[in-house]
């Protein structure tokens, strides 16, 4: 019998790799829509600590959608995130939580406009403008879960 070539194996693995990656970012899609509907449901029903709970889960779960790589589907991922804050803000003041999350949705401006810029063609939307915008949601994002903890 005839050996498999070499060149088989390394096509595999990247199949493999990329279905793995498919699997991994499709399921954190999916947990990150259950987390926010079971929120939205738990603010429904006036269990505002369960709905906080939840949003928070959804909140870490949240990340740019990597199978769709644009300006437009980044500006709705953002558009989920700041729905998303605005129900937990909404659910930790009906649960007398305290929760600011103000510098958290001026770092998603910044993010929201580098990809307004970038849409048209403004010089200034730069990696480094990227980088700094982004930077300041990750610090944000800290900022917002430590507070979580803290409750």
């Amino acid at each position: 019998m005839s050996e498999v070539p070499k060149s088989f194996f390394i096509v595999l693995a990247l199949v493999v790799f990329a279905a793995g990656l498919i699997v991994y970012f499709g399921s954190k899609q999916f947990l990150f829509r259950r987390q926010k509907r079971k929120g939205k449901e738990a603010l429904r029903r006036g269990d505002y600590h369960a709905a906080v709970k939840a949003f928070r889960r959804a909140e870490a779960l949240w990340d740019f959608n990597a199978i769709e790589e644009t300006s437009a589907a980044y500006r709705r991922d953002l558009d989920q995130l700041e729905e998303l804050i605005t129900d937990m803000e909404a659910a930790a003041q009906a649960g007398g939580i305290a929760l600011t999350v103000d510098e958290y949705r001026e770092a998603i401006g910044a993010v929201r406009a580098y990809f307004q810029s970038k849409e048209t063609g403004d010089f200034k939307a730069t990696g480094k403008t990227y980088a700094l915008a982004f930077m300041r949601l990750k610090r944000a994002q800290k900022m917002l879960r430590e507070q979580l903890r803290a409750n």
